[in-house]
């Protein structure tokens, strides 16, 4: 009888990590998340949640390689697009929500993490702003305008997408 209490505490012992794993939910997060922790700016940035936990054992993994590690045993993950309309290598922050208690931590970056097309939702976005009215009408004929060649003169042209900058020098 005795084996038998012990192997059963022990069955209990070693689910204890799974059964604790979900106690502070995903909706639970998202309120904490979102009317707490970054009320204040919520007029002017995006959130993405993920769509499970992360465990510990996994890190962060950013789209430049660098890697956050998570805190907790089982981790919401929070990414708040702090500049929505730019493109990425800007200010954005990582809140980090433990799924047992709702502890959390907020980590600084400027890029999003590898999986986030698939591993991430938004659940808040900010409207889009109304493109501005064309000041030309389109039956308008348009006529190009050319500058006047200058060997002095140069131009740069910067461009960049989601990943990396870059600037050319056309002469």
């Amino acid at each position: 009888m005795t084996k038998l209490r012990f192997l059963f505490l022990f069955a209990i012992i070693l689910h204890l990590p799974f059964i604790s794993k979900g106690q502070f939910s995903r909706d639970q997060a998202k309120a904490l998340v979102l009317d707490q922790i970054l009320v204040a700016d919520t007029g002017h940035i995006n959130v993405y949640s993920s769509y499970d936990t992360i465990s510990s054992e996994d890190s962060l993994v950013l789209i430049d390689n660098r890697k956050i590690t998570l805190p907790y045993a089982y981790n919401w993950v929070f990414l708040s697009d702090d500049d929505p309309f730019a493109y990425w290598c800007h200010p954005c922050r990582y809140v980090i929500v433990n799924s047992s208690n709702g502890d959390y931590t907020i980590d600084s970056a400027d890029i999003y993490p590898v999986d986030f097309k698939t591993g991430y939702e938004i659940i808040l976005q900010i409207p889009v702003p109304p493109a501005p009215p064309s000041i030309i009408h389109p039956c308008d004929p348009i006529s190009p305008t050319y500058a006047t060649l200058n060997s002095h003169l140069h131009a740069v042209l910067i461009c960049g997408d989601d990943q990396k900058s870059m600037s050319i020098d056309i002469a």
